[in-house]
């Protein structure tokens, strides 16, 4: 039955056409197993099982659901007494799913009350030990329909109260939680009843006794089943009811013996377990809600269970306080409950998310009821303090109280505690740590800058210039705080105070230095060129650095080139259209007119040049400000099109499979201009290289074959632009006059790195037709594979010199390993086995590194060998190779510990 049973639970359909069968015939022999008495009880439950999991697909008929329904109600009738308890329990629960899930419950409604009576019968009437999982489901089968149907159980509620009396064994729950909820949805009823006079006419008589007629009884029920008349509509009422005092309890009905039927389930509650007592406290709460009875009644449930350390109970208790802001609890109980809280949010022994939403519900009490926190003694709020092993999360909300709390004081103690918070959050951001942490360190930054007095402001700013000193990579981060800053709370010094300061900084660099991270560089000074509270002239001098002392104008990257063009761009607004400024702006504009590579930059800073030369400074600096279009402007324009004066260009036609095809030439590296004799004089060597080296890739590019029939034979100003990556500085555009059908053409891609990692360099073709239409397509992407990174040292041939710079730098990395307690190194050490013999492996590293490293040759040394790889600008591999039976153990060094996952998937290559 096994596998046929998961065969159907994956696809019931293909299930009955593999077995050629239709529904009707499964459902007959799934019947059949449960009427017989041979099968097993795992069998049976199977059958349950898929009964109640696709009832929907097998019963999608009426009448058979009522055969299902029939058979089911039999087995029970028959077999309750005699058959295992485990199973008559899955038939009741069978038979309460498909009452409730099927699209016919209106058409089946006799059955259902049907059903309902033969529940009540077995909670009632069945009190042997062996039948207390049956009468227990049976409950929570009631409870399901009344969940469902609400008010179909309230003529009985007084007669589930006496079977809650009479239960002592450890099932009385599942009786507590099926009386409470009927009560719940009695009292509910009683309160709408006034509401809804036209559809459920009562007199008031009825009304105000019904609470106590149902909680009276004398014991006995009716032998069958009668639910209350009109029960179908009123339970739509009941159901959409808020979770509020909206709808009470007409004042003039009788509430005492719902009090006692109260204060007997909040006695009884420590008895439960916590989902029960969950449940029972939300219907508990819902009854108060609607009646006019006293919450102080559930005060003891709040203390016992405020800060109890189960997060169902404990948020149950809290949503008690909330909802119940009056008469609950007094000054002192809201002490206690106060000083639980707080010992919550800083307990070692909590997981974080429940030390978090105990800090979420302290800035909840505190909103509802201003000053909640800051009058409590400080040594109370101690818990509350960070800690070095606070999660993101919870450091976070703690602040956020704090600051709350600590908003207008004036202590100095306070205020330099929390700096000290801020100088800790931001170690990790000044070694180049980005995510999480830098996330929330501006989120506090903002948070503290809009809490505080001037002091934290200006510590601030300096933590903010400070990091941009140091990473440049967080200027989006820095320029988005600048920018909320400004629009909530209309500050513009802060943005000044700290553009000024990394200005200023800019100035002092050299220019290999500048243009190391220069789109960030850009972008401050775009920010800095807006600021009204930064010298426009030293935005201009750093621009002026760029483009006359750099090579940014012959590489002609757009992007770069657009950056320049907008910073100068906003400079033009504010600088004055006379002097030496203006003089130095329009020389800049000019230089990038004649020599910048890129035709679009050349033209758009011609045509700012002439507007810089011809415009007046106040019109420029309305012609180029923000503002939206006047509507005489727009007018001229519409009539201007509209009238074919200004000829509108094509659209860019898109094409999805690649016009071009771009290969990859033989690839090898360059020799070495120079030797190291020793190891003094390599190590001189490696500290004189630049921060970053150059990627030569050679290519040849020609038309596809399979290029769409309307693209031309020769197409011309073919541009390659190239994607970016994270330890690459983004390729320069490539320009191709024009490619011809049958031609190649070689070219060779500049990709310079700054970290020696793979990487993939996706490439967009943009060229235009002989029509004179403008199409971009894609290209194959370029990539960079890790053994293309290998270089040999250069050293000597002499084996004594490669010698001893292994050892030299093994001993370097293992002094520097990166660990916890040292994150700034960088050296890592590792080990692997390779399934591979000694032999195997030594040919495998000769084959496979020779074509990169032609003079690279493992140094063989007593039964083990040594291989030494030099990754620019300033990196190493170093391997060391020892036999182990018919496998290799390879040891690993590394001065950058983030390639050790490269090394070991380039080994596992070898291998393999």
């Amino acid at each position: 039955m096994d596998p046929l049973w998961y065969e159907f639970r994956s696809s019931p359909a293909s299930f009955l056409q593999k077995n050629r069968t239709n529904v009707e015939g499964l459902v007959h022999d799934l019947l059949q197993i449960l009427y017989s008495d041979d099968k097993t009880i795992t069998l049976k439950l199977n059958v349950l099982g898929i009964l109640q999991e696709h009832g929907s697909f097998l019963l999608d008929d009426i009448n058979r659901l009522e055969l299902v329904l029939g058979t089911l109600k039999n087995i029970v009738k028959e077999q309750r007494n005699t058959a295992e308890p485990i199973y008559m329990s899955q038939v009741l629960v069978t038979i309460t799913d498909l009452l409730l899930q099927t699209q016919f419950l209106e058409s089946v409604q006799p059955y259902l009350i049907e059903f309902v009576s033969m529940l009540l019968e077995i909670i009632e009437k069945l009190k042997t030990e062996t039948n207390r999982l049956l009468r227990s489901t049976a409950c929570d089968c009631l409870k399901e329909i009344e969940l469902s149907i609400p008010g179909l159980l309230c003529d009985i509620v007084g007669h589930l109260f006496g079977m809650c009396q009479a239960e002592n064994s450890f099932i009385h729950q599942h009786y507590m939680g099926l009386f409470a909820t009927a009560l719940c949805h009695n009292v509910q009823k009683v309160a709408i009843l006034p509401n809804t006079e036209s559809n459920f006419p009562d007199d008031e008589g009825t009304v105000s006794s019904s609470l106590r007629d149902v909680l009276f009884h004398d014991g006995r029920r009716p032998q069958v089943f009668e639910p209350p008349p009109k029960y179908w509509k009123l339970s739509k009422h009941i159901a959409k009811m808020p979770l509020n005092d909206a709808i009470k309890v007409p004042d003039s009905t009788d509430q005492s013996e719902l009090m006692k039927a109260i204060s007997f389930l909040v006695d009884h509650c420590h008895l439960f377990t916590t989902h029960f007592m969950v449940q029972i406290i939300l219907k508990v709460m819902r009854i108060i809600l609607c009646s006019t009875l006293s919450p102080v009644m559930l005060k003891s449930l709040l203390l016992r269970y405020s800060c109890c350390y189960d997060i169902q109970l404990w948020n149950m208790m809290l949503l008690m306080k909330v909802l119940f802001t009056e008469g609950i609890c007094d000054e002192k109980d809201e002490l206690v409950i106060l000083r639980r809280l707080i010992i919550m949010s800083g307990h070692p022994c909590l997981p974080s998310h429940q030390c978090a939403i105990a800090i979420q519900w302290l800035l909840q009490l505190e909103n509802d009821e201003p000053k909640f926190l800051s009058e409590v003694d400080s040594h109370m709020l101690e818990p509350l303090q960070p800690v070095v092993f606070d999660a993101d999360e919870i450091l976070w909300f703690k602040l956020l109280t704090l600051s709350g709390i600590y908003q207008d004081s004036s202590n100095d103690d306070i205020i330099t505690g929390f700096k000290s918070v801020l100088g800790a959050l931001q170690k990790p951001l000044l070694c180049g740590i980005s995510g999480s942490p830098c996330r929330l360190l501006y989120r506090i930054m903002l948070l503290f800058f809009e809490t505080f007095d001037d002091d934290m402001k200006k510590y601030i700013e300096r933590v903010a210039a400070n990091i941009l000193v140091a990473h440049a990579e967080f200027t989006p981060q820095s320029l988005d705080l600048m920018a909320l800053v400004s629009k909530r709370m209309e500050n513009e010094t802060m943005s000044g105070s700290i553009l000024s300061e990394v200005c200023q900084w800019l100035q002092t660099l050299e220019i290999s230095e500048l243009c190391l991270k220069l789109e960030y560089h850009l972008c401050l000074c775009t920010a800095a060129a807006k600021s009204k509270q930064v010298w426009p002239q030293i935005p201009l001098q750093i621009l002026k650095k760029v483009i006359m002392d750099s090579s940014v104008c012959q590489e002609g990257d757009w992007d770069i080139g657009n950056a320049i063009l907008l910073a100068l761009c906003t400079l033009m607004k504010v600088l004055p259209s006379d002097g030496t400024a203006a003089k130095d702006l329009a020389n800049l504009l000019l230089t990038m007119s004649k020599s910048f590579m890129d035709i679009d930059i050349r033209d758009r800073a011609r045509i700012y040049l002439q507007i810089l030369l011809t415009v007046s400074n106040e019109k420029l600096s309305a012609l180029l400000s923000e503002s939206e279009i006047s509507s005489d402007l727009s007018q001229a324009v519409d009539a201007g099109i509209s009238n074919n004066v200004y000829p509108i260009s094509s659209s860019v036609k898109t094409i999805s499979t690649s016009v071009f095809i771009l290969e990859r030439a033989e690839y090898r590296h360059n020799k070495w201009t120079n030797s190291c004799i020793d190891v003094d004089d390599y190590c001189q060597w490696i500290s004189e290289q630049p921060n970053m080296f150059v990627l030569h890739i050679p290519c040849i590019i020609s038309l596809s074959k399979g290029k769409p029939d309307w693209v031309s034979d020769k197409v011309y100003a073919v541009v390659l632009q190239f994607s970016s990556s994270s330890s690459y500085i983004k390729p320069p555009d490539i320009r191709i006059p024009s490619i011809s059908m049958g031609e190649e053409v070689s070219i060779i891609v500049n990709i310079k790195a700054v970290k020696p990692f793979p990487a993939s360099f996706e490439i967009k073709g943009i060229f235009t037709n002989d029509d004179g239409d403008t199409c971009t397509c894609p290209l194959e992407p370029i990539q960079i594979y890790f053994h293309e990174l290998f270089h040999s040292p250069p050293l000597d041939n002499a084996k004594a010199s490669a010698k001893g710079l292994f050892n030299f730098l093994w001993a370097k990395i293992k002094n520097e390993e990166h660990s916890r307690s040292c994150p700034t190194n960088e050296g890592a050490l590792s080990v692997m086995r390779l399934e591979l013999s000694y032999q195997k492996l030594h040919d495998s590293l000769v084959n496979k590194l020779t074509p990169y490293c032609p003079y690279l040759q493992p140094l063989k040394d007593e039964g083990s060998y040594e291989v030494l790889l030099f990754l620019p600008p300033h990196y190493h591999i170093l391997l060391k190779c020892s036999p182990d039976d018919t496998t290799s153990v390879v040891e690993i060094a590394t001065d950058l510990w983030m390639l050790l996952p490269f090394v070991g998937e380039w080994l596992k290559n070898i291998s393999s």
